[in-house]
């Protein structure tokens, strides 16, 4: 292991992440909101701390699987360690713990926060949290790998490493040319919500920040209401394309410049996707039209398809307080939080492509026990899954089942209930945002004790790198 290869990348990762805030710092000196010296200070102590690693350090085009990994996982690290720096030195709502939870939920496109006036902070220091959401929408290192000039053989080991197989499933290009495409449309997609909020009326502001939330589905907004606070249907709808649009895989959209919108809309997983998000819109609207929650349907619906696809992406905006819904709307809400968006997507959970497989194989078992001496092979469309995939989809279920389980257990050591612990613990492993119960769509998390931060910091950045990299790293140790 060649520590010193990831502590260059981990440099490099932070230069790049550096230059972003170093823009953030001349826009609040040209607004003059009080946070310059704030950043200013941000960026030089992460710039000063990546450029010495990239000096020293002789450049290596070749690494192996296990440095790649390692250089991921300590990226992340490196850039939510610093990326706490402009809050805590801000102070006001943000302690250590408070600082590295919002640094954490930035990065790791989770949305949750501490903070529970968001007006009140510097529009810099909120398009600096908006910015740690779209900076790491297709993940730090692949950010770093797309602004830096040509890295041959180790720019190929660290994309791979950052893209998850699921991500990569069923394209034939090249990973980093399945980056590029995906980057490409990850730009389109932000500058087109943009142009539609502004259409919708909105403040520049708000919609920039809007759009650099809803493209990596992260879900930090600008207003403590988040979008209720617009009262909007224009920005609503359009905020609603743009997330259920962000929960496809980025590569297949971009395919379809060549292959045609109905070669895509055949893709099994995408009529997957929408199917879950068309039955529970509409069971979610007639449950809160029919127990009175809403006088008409037509509002029953707008909520129910609002809340369905920003739980659903993974987003986490909100147009409702979804804690006064019935129970069951609520418990639909925590079970498609746990079903997230498809692979190769920028949304959390664990990906609708999952759980076809999963009941693909549970089609087949079924098939099994009738005929014990047929040979069933499970599939979803027309693909074969195979063994490999097959344990490797299990084994992934199990073990996030079994992390949300936990971590429900250790909140409910401080005194919470049932709901609230089970509904934080999901949503900060899906990367969703907001919980229910105790701290709802419209809640911060700033009395959340300490430890519980750093819990939840630890479980979102699980559920962002897909839990098997850093098994993986564990293993590796191990075994060496």
């Amino acid at each position: 292991m060649r520590w010193y290869i990831v502590l260059r990348y981990a440099g490099s990762v932070l230069l790049a992440n550096s230059a972003i805030l170093l823009c953030v710092f001349l826009y609040s000196l040209a607004i003059d909101d009080g946070a310059q010296m704030v950043l200013l200070l941000s960026a030089l102590l992460m710039a000063l701390t990546g450029l010495f690693p990239v000096i020293l350090v002789p450049n290596e085009s070749h690494i192996n699987e296990r440095e790649g990994y390692m250089v991921v996982v300590f990226a992340w690290l490196s850039v939510c360690f610093f990326g706490m720096l402009p809050y805590i030195l801000w102070g006001g709502p943000f302690d250590l713990a408070g600082a590295w939870f919002e640094a954490v939920s930035g990065f790791t496109t989770t949305g949750a926060t501490v903070v529970a006036q968001v007006e009140a902070l510097p529009h810099s220091l909120l398009l600096w949290r908006s910015l740690t959401h779209w900076i790491s929408g297709l993940g730090v290192v692949a950010f770093f790998l797309l602004v830096q000039p040509g890295g041959g053989h180790a720019s190929m080991v660290l994309s791979r490493s950052e893209l998850s197989s699921m991500a990569r499933h069923d394209f034939r290009y090249r990973t980093m040319t399945l980056l590029r495409m995906m980057s490409v449309t990850y730009l389109i997609i932000t500058l087109l919500i943009v142009v539609g909020l502004l259409l919708a009326e909105l403040p520049l502001f708000d919609a920039l920040n809007l759009a650099l939330s809803t493209v990596p589905t992260g879900g930090l907004a600008v207003r403590s209401t988040s979008v209720s606070a617009y009262n909007s249907l224009p920005a609503e709808l359009i905020l609603m394309a743009g997330m259920f649009i962000c929960s496809l895989h980025l590569g297949l959209l971009s395919s379809a410049v060549r292959q045609g919108v109905r070669q895509v809309l055949r893709n099994p997983v995408l009529q997957g996707f929408a199917l879950i998000v068309t039955i529970a819109g509409l069971l979610i609207g007639l449950n809160l039209y029919y127990t009175g929650t809403y006088d008409t349907l037509s509002m029953s619906f707008r909520r129910s398809f609002f809340m369905v696809i920003s739980y659903i992406s993974t987003t986490g905006f909100a147009t409702t307080n979804a804690n006064l819904w019935p129970p069951a709307s609520i418990l639909l809400l925590i079970l498609i939080s746990f079903i997230g968006g498809c692979s190769g997507s920028t949304a959390g959970g664990m990906k609708t492509d999952r759980i076809l497989i999963l009941l693909a194989a549970l089609r087949a078992y079924l098939v099994k026990l009738r005929h014990p001496q047929a040979v069933v092979m499970p599939h979803v469309s027309q693909s074969k899954v195979t063994s490999n995939v097959l344990l490797s989809v299990f084994i992934f279920a199990v073990t996030y089942v079994a992390i949300v389980l936990f971590h429900t257990l250790l909140m409910s050591f401080f005194g919470y209930d049932p709901l609230t612990s089970f509904s934080v613990s999901a949503s900060c492993m899906g990367n969703v945002g907001p919980g229910l119960g105790a701290f709802g769509s419209m809640d911060s998390m700033a009395t959340i004790p300490s430890v519980l931060k750093f819990s939840m910091s630890i479980v979102m950045l699980l559920g962002r790198l897909e839990i098997f990299g850093i098994l993986l790293l564990f293993a590796q140790t191990r075994n060496r």
